[in-house]
């Protein structure tokens, strides 16, 4: 997301332009029925407040390139499921860790910096809101979501329990059995504060999915890793 405020064209034509040479190529082949498009939860933007339930139909006002160009990539498979008939579900996944996750984001950083003692970026109050969704249970949904040809459909991916900054901190700190050194910084442009919260309602009838892993346990499974390839 932070990256997209001062690269918005690479974020532009990957999300948008990208995925609509892909659709038009397979509307041309003819030979693939069923897409299955992964979106986010950056396409609401921000909210009023930490708990706030995001339905599927929640009105997209994004903060960041980024969120804007996924909003551009899901109304571009609409067209493409109106014009050519492809079955598209959408999966909106809410904020992502797990093993092997991106280094940049704070769930790899903590696990990767309490233990090493580290600087650990720490932006704003730490009271600013995610809905951390395992990778592994959001695997799942995608699998059921191509299992299932639904015509145009969007579903949020979510656990549907926010967890604040200092909260995730303090998961992590138990997990490895260390503490924290944080290093404060000033939230930076294009960041959300509140995001809300997953209401995975629709992906619970429809695809009947639910998400299992708990905080905790997912960070386990990161640390669990990090020993396996010797990084921890």
């Amino acid at each position: 997301d932070r990256r997209s405020v001062s690269h918005p064209q690479e974020y532009l034509i990957t999300n948008i332009i990208g995925t609509q040479t892909l659709l038009h190529t397979i509307a041309e082949h003819g030979s693939v029925r069923q897409f299955v498009y992964i979106s986010t939860r950056s396409t609401f933007g921000q909210v009023d407040s930490p708990g706030q339930l995001m339905s599927e139909e929640s009105p997209k006002r994004p903060i960041n390139p980024y969120g804007a160009s996924k909003v551009g990539a899901e109304a571009i498979c609409h067209v493409y499921h109106h014009l050519h008939g492809i079955d598209v579900n959408i999966i909106r996944i809410f904020a992502l860790y797990g093993p092997h996750g991106r280094p940049d984001m704070i769930p790899r950083q903590l696990m990767e910096k309490i233990g090493s003692g580290a600087e650990i970026p720490k932006y704003g109050t730490g009271l600013a809101n995610r809905d951390w969704m395992f990778v592994g249970d959001a695997a799942e949904a995608v699998y059921l979501a191509a299992h299932r040809p639904l015509g145009y459909q969007i579903f949020n991916v979510g656990t549907g329990c926010g967890t604040t900054l200092n909260d995730m901190i303090a998961a992590a700190e138990e997990v490895i059995g260390k503490q924290a050194n944080i290093l404060q910084l000033p939230v930076p442009p294009g960041d959300a504060h509140f995001v809300g919260v997953a209401d995975n309602t629709k992906a619970r009838s429809v695809l009947g999915w639910e998400p299992k892993t708990s905080l905790k346990e997912g960070l386990k499974k990161i640390l669990e890793q990090m020993i396996v390839d010797g990084a921890a």
